[in-house]
């Protein structure tokens, strides 16, 4: 970001591996596997050895353009034979030790060996600072965006009052010792529609949607799921019985349409990492649920009583007028209901 070669950033993370990254093969659907492999390098060199690391990091260095850029920048590490930690901004790094001191704040000790630097050992800053906002601060900083990315270590509290907005992931990243393309290239999605989102150029929270769409979704959808709601129900017993002080709670709140939305895309296994607009995730979401109605019809799914199940045997309900069956169903299961309701609600408009 200093050097302004934001494009040899992301074209080094898309090529990162476990193979590039430490010359290990290992299953990186296996996160166990990946967790084995850590702790035997602990165990038989005192952490895995970063030299290919370090030289992916001498390659990507321009140091003339680095202390040349009028965008300052800063790092944390922690001196472990000394016993304190390092702020370092770019003034007060020579230019010979750049390489190793960005090595010594990303070194994730026991995961990593720690970085020599001068007869001194470091690790990842993040045990005493994972999210060193008042190091901007110290730099001059009057206004951050903090990419806090839930990891493990410290967050310490602001010490001056300035403005801040936090960006945080909605979607589960992946293991952040498992290195590979595919999720290299997710994770990078999921922070685009994160700060877009976080912008307001975006809309959603675990799924992405386009700019006013939802809004055009309850013009569309609200009223009618509401008059079926109402119709289908009917005796006062049986609202009563359905409404529940958590369900009451749902449908008065504004995001109620997108909460439907993102349960059942979350529930049905959509693409989390798409922009869509309301009638492309609508009609995603009715395919899905058309598949797993074939299966539910082939293996006749015996435990109706999970989550998944309940939903699709009250949207065929609803769908062949079975009103008695929907009604039980509502009364045993209100948050399902009001799921397979929203599906019956879309694929009738």
């Amino acid at each position: 970001m200093v050097q302004k070669q934001y494009y040899k950033a992301v074209n080094i993370w898309k090529k990162l591996n476990m193979e590039t990254l430490f010359g290990k093969e290992v299953d990186t659907k296996n996160n166990k596997e990946i967790l084995r492999l850590f702790e035997k390098e602990f165990i038989k060199n005192g952490g895995i050895d970063v030299g290919r690391i370090e030289n992916i990091i001498e390659e990507a260095i321009n140091t003339k353009r680095f202390f040349a850029s009028s965008i300052d920048y800063g790092l944390v590490t922690l001196n472990i034979k000394q016993k304190k930690p390092v702020f370092l901004q770019k003034a007060n790094i020579k230019e010979e030790h750049l390489a190793s001191y960005l090595m010594a704040s990303a070194s994730c000790f026991p995961a990593f060996k720690l970085k020599e630097i001068d007869n001194d050992k470091y690790m990842d800053g993040g045990v005493i600072d994972n999210l060193p906002i008042n190091l901007a601060i110290d730099l001059g900083a009057d206004e951050i965006i903090a990419v806090d990315l839930n990891a493990p270590g410290v967050k310490l509290p602001v010490k001056k009052k300035v403005k801040i907005t936090t960006i945080k992931p909605n979607n589960e990243l992946s293991f952040f010792l498992n290195f590979n393309e595919e999720d290299a290239k997710k994770n990078m999605i999921f922070g685009y529609n994160d700060t877009m989102k976080k912008f307001g150029k975006l809309e959603g929270k675990r799924y992405t949607f386009k700019k006013n769409s939802i809004e055009k979704c309850e013009k569309r959808y609200k009223t009618p799921y509401e008059k079926n709601f109402k119709h289908i129900l009917k005796s006062k017993k049986i609202l009563n019985q359905v409404t529940n002080l958590s369900v009451k709670r749902k449908i008065a709140s504004k995001k109620y349409m997108l909460t439907l939305m993102e349960e059942l895309g979350k529930m049905f296994a959509l693409e989390e990492t798409k922009i869509y607009n309301y009638r492309v995730f609508n009609y995603e979401l009715l395919k899905e649920v058309d598949k797993n109605l074939e299966k539910k019809n082939t293996t006749m799914i015996k435990k109706l009583l999970k989550s998944k199940s309940m939903v699709l045997d009250t949207y065929k309900n609803l769908k062949e007028k079975n009103l008695k069956a929907v009604r039980q169903n509502a009364t045993l299961a209100p948050n399902e209901f009001l799921k397979a309701l929203y599906l019956y609600t879309i694929s009738e408009k």
